[in-house]
């Protein structure tokens, strides 16, 4: 009750001193007196000593006093955009090649790409490795990139896959999208399916099961060994 009452107090004392200052500053502008001249006679008049008065004053001095409140201003807020979910790009054909522009010639300098890069990864690849280099390459080859690589599938739960051919013109997390010589779009599972292709002289099966990882993420995979099964 106490902290009320000195509260009271002061914001009466605040008012009292706002009113006499404004009614001061009217009858300057009336008699057209310096309204600086004005304001430092004012605080020497209610201030005890001269030099509080001009440490008042000093203080007081450069600085900008804001009378009304200022206009907020209102924060735009940025729309979040929503990404795009796997269904929505499959119902909204986003990233699939039109069946027009399918053509197996037009891959083959993808191809052509894709055997130099396979050059720069894998180096020259001996007949007979050793255990050390075949770790080695099963680590490569889980993290290459297979567009544009010529694959076959040797073997696959679903026998009517068996023995395609193509250039891959797309992959994903579970499937191998090829161009095959008759300008034929054929998506291969990888799941229960065994792939290989050709460098140099040296043939490399690729088994579908260890490589069901999206393309983007399966560079940072670590090669397991794991026991592989041939399916019949």
């Amino acid at each position: 009750f106490e902290h009320f009452i000195l509260l009271t107090q002061l914001h009466f004392i605040i008012a009292y001193f706002l009113l006499s200052f404004t009614m001061e500053m009217i009858s300057s502008l009336l008699h057209k007196t310096d309204p600086n001249k004005l304001l430092e006679d004012f605080i020497f008049a209610h201030t005890k000593t001269t030099r509080a008065g001009e440490e008042f004053i000093s203080k007081l001095r450069h600085q900008v006093f804001l009378f009304e409140k200022p206009a907020s201003q209102k924060v735009k807020k940025v729309k979040k955009h929503k990404n795009i979910t796997g269904r929505q790009k499959v119902l909204k054909n986003i990233g699939e090649i039109p069946k027009d522009s399918i053509d197996y010639k037009s891959f083959i300098p993808l191809a052509n790409l894709w055997k130099q890069y396979a050059t720069e990864v894998l180096g020259h690849v001996v007949t007979n490795p050793t255990k050390g280099q075949i770790t080695s390459n099963c680590q490569k080859l889980v993290r290459m990139d297979y567009h544009g690589c010529i694959i076959t599938v040797l073997d696959s739960k679903c026998a009517s896959y068996i023995g395609h051919t193509g250039i891959v013109i797309k992959e994903s997390q579970n499937t191998f999208t090829i161009v095959n010589l008759e300008d034929e779009k054929k998506t291969i599972p990888k799941r229960n399916t065994v792939f290989a292709f050709k460098h140099g002289s040296v043939m490399f099966r690729l088994y579908g099961n260890n490589f069901k990882v999206k393309p983007s993420l399966r560079c940072s995979k670590r090669f397991k060994d794991k026991p592989t099964t041939e399916f019949s």
